[in-house]
């Protein structure tokens, strides 16, 4: 078991950590090679917190340490590997990638089939072109889910065939707006845009098809006949 002790002086985890990293003085090759590693790992890891797991189980029980259950590892090494969990999920910042602010569960799976299927086939695998055929898939679904948020949007707005064009253009606005903050929630790496053209491609296909079934501004629109009071049916104006 590591103990937590700097000559002969009791220190917590952190402490101990800082000893370990501390860099020797001199400029003899013996201590560039100690100081290499450890510069290396106090420049890439400024924000640093050290972490001291007891073994989890019996040193019997160790050989078949995959079949035991929770509750026969040892409570010490359960409480520290739960300290080190809430660290994590408290600290750790979100994993992310140019021109995105996060990476969904989905894009880092995606990403990591790419790297498996580089390495499987011998091959170089380039950061930069599996970003881009990531966010080629990702803007492609974004667009497509942009689009099917406006049509869901535009269908439960107007209330068909007796909407006019006044209340299409007000709904189509306040659809467009909502479709469009989907799209950019999801869109990354689009610097040409061509993915929000499409978007509007997508989006004047679908209001297009919603305003079939609105009357134009020329040509009043007869509604279905309804039970009114005299009982006949009734007429929208054109607005």
């Amino acid at each position: 078991v590591l103990e937590l002790s700097v000559d002969g002086r009791r220190v917590n985890e952190d402490g101990y950590l800082e000893h370990v990293l501390r860099l020797r003085p001199g400029r003899s090759r013996k201590v560039q090679e100690h100081n290499k590693l450890r510069r290396c790992l106090r420049d890439f890891f400024p924000n640093r917190k050290c972490f001291v797991l007891p073994p989890p189980a019996e040193p019997e029980a160790m050989k078949h340490l995959e079949e035991l259950d929770e509750g026969q590892l040892r409570p010490r090494f359960l409480q520290q590997a739960d300290a080190f969990c809430r660290h994590i999920w408290d600290t750790a910042p979100v994993k992310a990638l140019p021109g995105r602010a996060a990476v969904t569960g989905r894009m880092l799976a995606s990403l990591a089939e790419r790297y498996v299927e580089a390495i499987g086939s011998i091959g170089v695998l380039c950061l930069e072109s599996a970003v881009t055929a990531l966010a080629a898939a990702e803007n492609r679904a974004a667009v497509a889910a942009a689009v099917a948020k406006y049509r869901q949007c535009m269908e439960r707005e107007l209330k068909l065939p007796t909407a006019s064009q006044k209340k299409l253009g007000d709904a189509h606005q306040r659809c467009e707006r909502r479709a469009l903050n989907l799209f950019m929630a999801r869109v990354f790496a689009d610097k040409e845009q061509r993915y929000q053209l499409q978007l509007m491609v997508g989006g004047g296909t679908a209001r297009r098809g919603v305003a079939r079934g609105v009357p134009s501004p020329a040509e009043p629109h007869v509604a279905p006949a309804e039970q009114a009071a005299g009982g006949q049916g009734g007429v929208l104006p054109a607005q």
